[in-house]
């Protein structure tokens, strides 16, 4: 038994859409382009035309999925009143649902043209889709984890600018462990755990400038760095 290929985000979006109309039609819902031709009385057409962008969203650490929306032309077929008819129900329908979103703006003449089919009364409808990127797959780990117990200590100081003025808000980093953290009105950082036994390398970021600096021996007393007036 060969298994059926999985649709992508514009067939489903395409396909759900179709059965939508049709339970809300009750007609019978025919994927394709328009005919030249007059469409069967209970025939519904629906083709997608077009993808138009949705609004992005932005994700912490995580990759946002992408998200688009699927414009497609209904063309319900037979007489202009039962075309009307079919096209009140699908209206009254998607404003009470609230989807899919109707498009107020007529076929363009080009379409039309491009189609070989005369105007007729239609409506745009807009279904949402979207892309989910694959989650990233963690490295496998080939070799025993290995747990080193390391010293630590305090670590804490001050930023300073010309004068001894200190300043508030510089990002200081321990490269050692690489946490961070930012200096309050009095210029002051601190650090809970700072590598014990050896000099501790800081990176700072000062007004779009990025300073490093040295802290020595492992000392009670406050590091205190002075940033040159060049740099702030």
């Amino acid at each position: 038994m060969t298994r059926a290929a999985p649709r992508g985000p514009i067939a489903e979006a395409t396909a759900g859409l179709a059965a939508w109309l049709a339970d809300t039609t009750g007609v019978t819902v025919v994927t394709g382009p328009p005919l030249p031709k007059e469409p069967a009385r209970s025939a519904l057409v629906l083709w997608p035309l077009e993808l138009r962008p949705e609004r992005a969203t932005v994700g912490v650490g995580v990759r946002e999925p992408f998200r688009f929306r699927v414009r497609h032309l209904v063309l319900p077929g037979g007489s202009p009143d039962a075309a009307a008819g079919v096209l009140d129900r699908i209206l009254v329908a998607a404003v009470a649902a609230g989807e899919p979103t109707i498009v107020l703006e007529p076929p363009a003449p080009p379409l039309w043209l491009a189609l070989a089919t005369p105007p007729r009364l239609a409506v745009l409808l807009d279904v949402a889709a979207s892309v989910v990127p694959p989650a990233p797959r963690p490295p496998l780990v080939r070799e025993p984890l290995r747990v080193e117990a390391r010293p630590v200590r305090p670590l804490h100081g001050r930023v300073v600018g010309p004068g001894g003025a200190p300043l508030a808000g510089v990002r200081v980093q321990l490269s050692s462990t690489g946490a961070a953290t930012r200096t309050d009105a009095a210029g002051r950082f601190s650090f809970a755990a700072a590598p014990a036994g050896e000099r501790a390398h800081l990176r700072l970021r000062v007004k779009q400038h990025s300073l490093s600096a040295d802290a020595g021996p492992p000392s009670s007393e406050p590091v205190v760095i002075h940033c040159d007036a060049k740099e702030v």
